[in-house]
């Protein structure tokens, strides 16, 4: 699927926060490895300021680090909290 199909992994993360910081490189595999297939968006909600939490907002999210797959405008699923990468990753991989 390519990106314009709307293929787009949501990251909702902040500079503060570890649980971030420990999924931020399974973030950048993904993004790697489905670079044809995806697009990334990744939200500071520390640095973003408005545009961030009008996201947040939208998306409902309410914890760090929320990772949010959708695929042609529709949320195909979500991975918050210190498990987002394994999750995410799996998710990714069965939906693209």
């Amino acid at each position: 699927m390519a990106p314009s199909e709307g293929a787009v992994l949501l990251d909702f993360w902040g500079s503060h926060c570890m649980p971030c910081r420990a999924v931020a490189p399974v973030v950048d595999k993904i993004e790697e490895d489905h670079r044809n297939e995806l697009k990334v968006v990744r939200y500071n909600i520390e640095d973003d300021g408005d545009v961030a939490m009008t996201a947040a907002e939208q998306f409902g999210v309410q914890a760090l680090p929320t990772l949010i797959l959708l695929v042609g405008g529709q949320e195909k699923g979500r991975a918050v909290g210190n498990t987002a990468g394994s999750e995410i990753t799996e998710l990714v991989n069965s939906n693209l």
